[in-house]
């Protein structure tokens, strides 16, 4: 998943760039072309392939500290774990109080 996000992370930079460089050739400058189909219909997929790199990044991160990083539980990284942990922790400060 790394190497497929990050070529298409590297892919869609490299699009923005070259158009960007040949906004001569466009043949519309209207501001619904430029911003919404150009920008608005592309930028999605650099933010969900960046997402995922970050995902995989932070997952091997914590997987090689040992699962050490907080609102990881063994090694962990998912949003179900995090609940458990929390839910853990406000279980206890109850107890004590």
């Amino acid at each position: 998943m790394l190497v497929v996000s990050t070529a298409h992370v590297w892919g869609v930079a490299m699009y923005f760039l070259t158009a960007a460089l040949d906004a001569e050739v466009w043949g519309r400058r209207e501001v619904v072309y430029t911003w919404g189909y150009f920008w608005g219909m592309n930028a999605p997929w650099l933010g969900v392939s960046l997402a995922v790199v970050w995902w995989v990044l932070r997952r091997e991160l914590v997987r090689l500290r040992g699962g050490g990083e907080a609102g990881a539980v063994g090694g962990k990284c998912g949003v179900r774990e995090v609940e458990v942990e929390v839910q853990a922790g406000e279980s206890e400060r109850h107890k004590r109080d």
